[in-house]
């Protein structure tokens, strides 16, 4: 019976170029839903083509939140996405609208649906730490930065090279927040999980993974063709610091060499081919770890899937 009190959330996840945004809107038409973005680099305006960002045609059939909430040179938390979000998830339920999230982004996603604990962070405690470690990075160097990270999350450390301050920072600030990823899967429990009100249902896309790797090809070939390099120009000619977010997004990092002048735009698009694929592995492993209520693959089709989320929105089973 607390399934059927609770406000209904869908959720869709999967690898980049899986096809979650059509699905989130196919899925939005049929509950009388509003699609919420839930992609770290969709949130900046005017990164468009490199993000997969939903286009003005996608937009204007179904209505988007969360897109171009920030600027390019803007730092930009996972807790404050999740006050965002928790925000736009009420303004629609009022409204009687379904909510529909569709995103890449494995933190944010985790932080919304195992509603992760962020009751420590302000915008202003975070920022004095943030200042602290950047302290330490200037006076101290990154070797000594990287192994401050080692000594509290060795996990965290594994997975972030040592050159990568921006990302050493941000998870030692995580660290400091007692959001410790290592500690708390250790305990089996996925980055901070505690009760919601809301009723999350998942959608996990899977297809085999030579579908999903010419996807991604095709996908990178299109973006040469719908204006990423002149996003790509703009980005690096705004001098931003390197360990900007932006600077570090797959879908534009690609292309510095050759705006350089270092690399041929066939080399730009295979390494940009390269990243994209290993990133849609690191999505797969981390949606896998979440666990999904529904998978849609060859043993379910959309029009199956969809049947079952209306009956749980409208018949609440």
């Amino acid at each position: 019976m607390e399934r059927k009190e609770k406000p209904l959330v869908i959720v869709v996840v999967g690898p980049t170029a899986s096809g979650k945004t059509s699905l989130g809107i196919d899925i939005a038409k049929a509950l009388n839903g509003e699609v919420v973005s839930a992609d770290s680099m969709q949130i900046y305006k005017g990164l468009d083509v490199g993000t997969a960002k939903a286009t003005k045609e996608e937009q204007r059939q179904i209505k988007h939140h969360l897109l171009d909430i920030c600027d390019i040179g803007d730092s930009f938390s996972v807790a404050r996405y999740k006050k965002l979000c928790y925000e736009k998830l009420d303004e629609l339920i009022n409204k009687n609208i379904t909510p529909v999230i569709v995103g890449g982004t494995g933190l944010y996603i985790n932080a919304v649906v195992n509603n992760m604990n962020f009751d420590d962070y302000t915008e202003e405690n975070n920022t004095e730490r943030r200042e602290k470690l950047e302290k330490v990075l200037e006076e101290n160097g990154k070797e000594y930065l990287y192994n401050m990270l080692k000594e509290v999350d060795k996990n965290a450390a594994q997975n972030i090279h040592i050159n990568n301050t921006k990302r050493v920072i941000r998870a030692l600030e995580l660290a400091m927040q007692d959001v410790n990823k290592s500690s708390i899967e250790k305990r089996n429990d996925l980055w901070n999980r505690n009760p919601s009100k809301y009723n999350f249902v998942t959608v996990y896309i899977d297809m085999p993974r030579d579908m999903l790797y010419d996807r991604i090809n095709r996908r990178v070939d299109l973006m040469k063709d719908s204006g990423v390099l002149e996003e790509a120009r703009t980005l690096k000619e705004m001098k931003l610091d390197g360990n900007n977010t932006a600077m570090q997004a797959i879908g534009y990092k690609e292309f510095f060499g050759l705006l350089d002048g270092k690399e041929t735009l066939e080399e730009a698009l295979e390494k940009l081919k390269q990243s994209t694929r290993r990133y849609a592995k690191r999505q797969i492993t981390w949606f896998k770890k979440l666990g999904c209520d529904y998978v849609l693959n060859e043993n379910m089709s959309k029009e199956e899937l969809i049947g079952i989320l209306k009956r749980i929105r409208y018949d609440g089973k």
